[in-house]
């Protein structure tokens, strides 16, 4: 055809070139051992991190800004009422 390419066009390749090496430098170094370990340690740290910005709750625990003595869920006998017309039969 006789087209010559520019120079824009080689540069352009060059720059997707040195991506492309980069990327892969980077999944390489993610397989090997150090890099196994490395990204197991920043899970690690991030879940650690992850599990004391969460709100917990367990027994005897309480939400702050709520009363101690106020049971976060009512009574059976007021989540349940008696309808005269079901239990009187």
């Amino acid at each position: 055809m006789g087209i010559k390419s520019g120079c824009n066009l080689e540069t352009g390749l060059r720059l997707l070139d040195e991506q492309r090496v980069k990327e892969a430098e980077k999944v390489a170094q993610a397989s090997t051992k150090e890099g196994r370990i490395a990204a197991r340690n920043r899970k690690r740290q991030r879940d650690e991190e992850e599990a004391l910005a969460e709100d917990m709750y367990g027994p005897g625990q309480f939400h702050p800004g709520q009363s101690p003595s106020l049971h976060p869920m009512p009574y059976f006998s007021l989540a349940f009422p008696r309808s005269p017309s079901i239990w009187s039969r």
